[in-house]
């Protein structure tokens, strides 16, 4: 058997001459981005340069792998595991990680709690941006689908409207809104709806945009003209100007808008246990992050003085809103 049959149709794999048992976390961390990302097979017992190796002791090593999936990845990850004989009598372990539904997957030891992805043919931390985009899966949704605080009737759209009308011959009705994901049956804005609207609500957002050849971008990757990321609100970018018109209405734009909040890796860390566990109190705050009183409260007054965390509701029912 070859190694190519040994991974299939699988395109992202991993290969490790051993298995690291006084340091698991170099191993770990792959499985932990695997079920992150579309999934992905570890062979254990090959070099990086494709030579067979082979395992002692198959039977321990598997077992070893198993406890240390369970023990130290979070949720468990749907995995299949097999031996197979290569070059007679060598012994190789394959580990094939499932895409996982409940996102983030993280690994969980030596006093910390990170969840991992692959970034080409590397296993690299995710970042706050990435933990939430995983989150958002993990929960079925998308940050743009999510129910905003804000209500629909203290908004005007009326740029939206004028292009729906130059688009249409006909004017934008109400119940249009909900139909497109921009309001909720209750009169709430989805995020969508809240970066649409005239005066968006939403501090420190950005924009990405592209411009494709042709009217959509089915044509694939090479049809895409440019791109660029642009902190204002929608209304203020013209989408059939040119390139330098649109950047130089955001520029002007973007010199009267406060500089975005830099986060310390600290202050990330908190922003990332706020997404997941919105509804945490301070002191249980403290308990996760392994923090002072006084220094969990210094971060969360400077993080609302900046709008990066809001409370919404009360103090004993309410929870925490992130805006990043």
């Amino acid at each position: 058997m070859k190694i190519t049959e040994l991974l299939g149709e699988a395109t992202e794999y991993d290969k490790k001459q051993a298995i690291e048992t006084k340091k698991p976390k170099s191993w770990l961390k792959t499985v932990s981005a695997f079920a992150n990302g579309s999934g992905g097979i570890l062979v254990f017992g090959i070099a990086d340069n494709d030579d067979i190796i082979g395992l002692a002791d198959i039977k321990s090593a598997s077992e070893f792998v198993s406890q240390k999936i369970k023990e130290r990845i979070e949720p468990l990850p749907e995995i299949f595991m097999e031996l197979h004989k290569l070059d007679g009598d060598k012994d190789i372990l394959t580990v094939k990680v499932m895409e996982g539904e409940e996102t983030p997957y993280y690994y969980k030891g030596d006093g910390t709690m990170e969840a991992f992805v692959r970034i080409g043919n590397e296993t690299v931390t995710a970042n706050a941006a990435e933990l939430k985009r995983l989150v958002l899966r993990g929960r079925n949704s998308s940050y743009d689908s999510l129910i905003s605080s804000y209500n629909f009737k203290d908004y005007s759209f009326s740029k939206l409207r004028e292009r729906y009308y130059e688009w249409n011959s006909s004017s934008m009705e109400e119940k249009n809104f909900e139909s497109f994901g921009i309001v909720d049956s209750n009169g709430k804005l989805t995020n969508a709806g809240a970066l649409l609207a005239d005066n968006c609500p939403i501090r420190y957002s950005r924009l990405f945009c592209t411009r494709w050849s042709g009217l959509d971008k089915s044509g694939g990757r090479i049809d895409a003209l440019d791109s660029a990321e642009f902190t204002v609100t929608l209304k203020n970018l013209n989408f059939s100007a040119s390139e330098n018109e649109a950047k130089s209405e955001a520029k002007s734009e973007v010199k009267n808008e406060a500089e975005n909040y830099r986060l310390t890796e600290l202050e990330e860390k908190l922003c990332n246990l706020l997404l997941e566990y919105p509804e945490l109190t301070q002191s249980e705050i403290r308990e996760r992050l392994n923090l002072s009183r006084s220094k969990v409260q210094r971060m969360m007054r400077k993080l609302t003085e900046n709008g990066i965390i809001i409370r919404e509701g009360s103090r004993r029912k309410g929870y925490w809103t992130i805006h990043l």
